[in-house]
């Protein structure tokens, strides 16, 4: 009698237990294949800037500015504890 059980047992759990491992296993293939070692970045689609206005307030994105910005920190040899003040006026021009 329970060799009977134990085979009664056995033909329920093991194929709940196959389709677990399954299961297990297509996750763990879809967790490796979204961790790719090459992370690439999307082009640039303006220069960088952080240019302050009045009061420390950023000011609104110039390109001029940006060039400007750009050209200071190759001045200073990329010292950003200097801040680059732009005057609202000057380099934004509205469309």
């Amino acid at each position: 009698m329970s060799g009977v059980g134990k085979g009664v047992v056995g033909t329920v759990t093991k194929p709940v237990a196959g389709v677990l491992d399954f299961a297990s296993g297509a996750a763990s293939a879809i967790r490796d294949t979204s961790k790719s070692h090459v992370h690439r970045r999307p082009s640039r689609v303006r220069r960088p800037r952080c240019c302050y206005g009045h009061g420390g307030l950023l000011a609104p994105y110039s390109n001029e500015s940006a060039k400007v910005q750009e050209e200071l920190l190759r001045l200073n040899s990329h010292n950003y504890t200097e801040r680059f003040v732009v005057a609202i006026g000057c380099c934004y021009r509205r469309k």
